[in-house]
């Protein structure tokens, strides 16, 4: 099983506009071990609990059977949290899970073009294009494809979670 860093990074309040850059006084005592990456968004390192290694680009959800570990999202999940920034990570190691920003998902059986709203599809882990969503369909939401792409690979796009 994997360990966390021990290094611990501090939130600092934010003031005068420099968002805790040089402020020392904390907002609260948090702290937590290094579980931050930006690169093209923002990215948290969580357990890898999917059964197998990790795939670039497939859409995640929080797992019921580990804490502080992610599981592939399931066919037409309403609870993705984020998106695999690498392959290969193995199972029971640390993943990059991207949980706002541009970056590649996995693209399900429907191809898409270039700003269509992305949601969880019937394929676990990957993203169909729907762009005249339910009510429901809202809480499928990944983000919007960035560019056009066909089915079964991975499309550049702008994440976010609802």
């Amino acid at each position: 099983m994997a360990s966390w860093p021990t290094e611990l990074i501090r939130i600092f309040k934010a003031a005068g506009g420099n968002n805790g850059i040089g402020d020392p006084e904390l907002v609260d005592p948090y702290l937590f071990a290094e579980p931050i990456r930006i690169t093209g968004g923002v990215g948290v390192q969580l357990i890898n609990d999917t059964g197998s290694a990790s795939v670039k680009g497939t859409v995640v959800e929080m797992s019921a059977n580990l804490d502080d570990a992610v599981d592939i999202a399931a066919a037409n999940a309403t609870d993705p949290v984020g998106v695999i920034l690498d392959d290969g990570v193995a199972d029971g190691e640390i993943v990059t899970v991207m949980v706002s920003g541009y970056v590649q998902v996995l693209v399900g059986a429907t191809p898409m073009v270039r700003k269509d709203r992305l949601v969880c599809g019937p394929s676990p882990g990957a993203v169909i294009p729907n762009n005249t969503p339910s009510a429901t369909d809202h809480w499928k939401e990944v983000g919007h494809a960035g560019r056009s792409a066909a089915a079964s690979t991975l499309v550049w796009a702008m994440i976010h979670f609802n």
